[in-house]
């Protein structure tokens, strides 16, 4: 029997699904170990790193449940094998470390921030933008935190691309700066044209 935790959804090219196993371990009792990790190449091709490539139907998760239920029935035929899906997303601007990162959609977006080294201390947390395909929705950060908002609440998917932005700073130096050059440009008035 294979115990296979996936939700109902469709899947897109860059999804990838951890296969695990469960294993005996002498401190913890019984653990998932793992077994393969799978990707999706496209709508009709999966890529095992145990099997290599796979070909069949695969628009939606089931189709990745049954094509994995079917392969592993073969090799071990009474194991119960736990399956995980990870979304592929890219996270750009005022994190520590941009980068593309797998990641499972049930995490909340604190999570994936952390994964990205987290904010930089020039990031503006309220404005997060989700972008996919040309358009974007802005994300506050405090808000889907308190509420426990999950990847999969806010819609976000294999391909898309998260910028937290520069947050907008008063910069003294240059305010003083332009202060200064006023009162020089003031004086400079008063002395050469007030008098005449």
């Amino acid at each position: 029997m294979i115990l296979l935790s996936l939700l109902l959804t469709l899947v897109v090219k860059g999804d990838m699904f951890v296969v695990r196993y469960p294993v005996s371990d002498s401190l913890r009792g019984m653990v998932y170990a793992p077994l393969d990790t799978i990707y999706i190449e496209d709508s009709t091709t999966l890529f095992s790193v145990s099997l290599g490539c796979i070909h069949g139907k695969i628009s939606r998760v089931e189709d990745v449940e049954r094509m994995i239920h079917n392969m592993y029935s073969k090799i071990l035929p009474d194991a119960t094998i736990n399956v995980q899906r990870y979304i592929k997303v890219s996270i750009i601007g005022e994190v520590k470390s941009p980068q593309a990162i797998y990641i499972n959609e049930r995490e909340p977006l604190s999570t994936l921030i952390a994964l990205a080294g987290g904010p930089t201390e020039f990031a503006n947390l309220k404005k997060i933008k989700l972008y996919r395909h040309g358009t974007h929705i802005k994300i506050n950060y405090y808000r889907a935190t308190e509420t426990g908002t999950t990847l999969k609440d806010l819609d976000i998917s294999s391909g898309d691309v998260i910028e937290v932005p520069r947050r907008f700073r008063i910069n003294f130096s240059n305010i003083s700066a332009a202060i200064s050059a006023i009162i020089l440009l003031w004086s400079f008035y008063q002395t050469n044209f007030q008098n005449n």
